[in-house]
């Protein structure tokens, strides 16, 4: 890629985001990475439509109730909510699920890892009832390609592009009903702590967190967070429903 480029550009930013604050010691205490990144992770999920206990969405268009029956599989934060709102959740092998026999499937970054993504999506596909609605998140390739210019990994598999994700939803039977791109939050730390060669406590990822939160109270920062979950978010997401 050329220094023209905006996925080098944004590299070259996150190097000197690192750079700026290597030097400056031991984060302050109100803002220790780990605590302080859940926490905020968190309200930044909430903030994008995650976790809305009072009206049971797991997301937006995504309403789990006392009826469902729920298959989940790759999130443990998704699959307490499932277990909190749904009537029955399945998160075993996918194999020994009763054909048709689920409401609900949420697949979280799962797809991205099978050897057979197709054969995999035909599975989850296969134990919906007619009518199932399927939540299906895979890491988004803006992220990365970004993550390939920061800390190249020969050996990594590349992220499915979003023309391609939506492709291999539809062949598989599904009507594609929303799509939806989440955490940008999370995809700046996770670069930003690939620099700093996955040192939890460097203290860059204490100031992004910092930074983010300051950004999200700003007059204008939801509007900001939405258009930047856009660009560069953590996952992309598929609602689609079984006929």
């Amino acid at each position: 890629m050329s220094a023209g480029d905006p996925l080098t550009q944004a590299a070259a930013m996150v190097r000197g985001f690192v750079a700026r604050f290597a030097g400056r010691g031991t984060p302050p205490p109100e803002h220790r990475p780990l605590t302080e990144f859940d926490r905020l992770g968190r309200s930044d999920d909430e903030l994008g439509g995650w976790y809305q206990d009072a009206g049971g969405l797991l997301v937006a268009g995504f309403p789990i109730a006392r009826a469902d029956k729920v298959y989940a599989e790759g999130d443990l934060e998704v699959a307490d909510f499932c277990r909190r709102h749904a009537g029955r959740l399945i998160d075993g092998a996918i194999e020994a699920v009763p054909s048709g026999s689920v409401s609900r499937i949420c697949s979280i970054d799962a797809l991205q890892h099978a050897a057979d993504p197709a054969g995999k999506l035909g599975q989850l596909v296969r134990i919906g009832r007619p009518g199932a609605l399927c939540l299906l998140a895979v890491p988004d390739p803006v992220l990365d390609k970004l993550l390939r210019q920061v800390a190249p990994a020969p050996d990594r598999r590349p992220a499915l592009e979003r023309d391609a994700f939506a492709a291999l939803v539809t062949a598989a039977g599904l009507i594609i009903e929303d799509r939806q791109f989440h955490g940008f939050f999370r995809a700046m730390h996770c670069a930003l702590r690939q620099v700093c060669d996955g040192d939890p406590a460097h203290p860059a990822l204490a100031h992004w967190v910092a930074t983010w939160e300051s950004a999200l109270a700003a007059p204008q920062g939801l509007r900001l967070k939405r258009l930047m979950d856009e660009f560069m978010p953590q996952r992309q997401l598929i609602l689609a429903r079984k006929p």
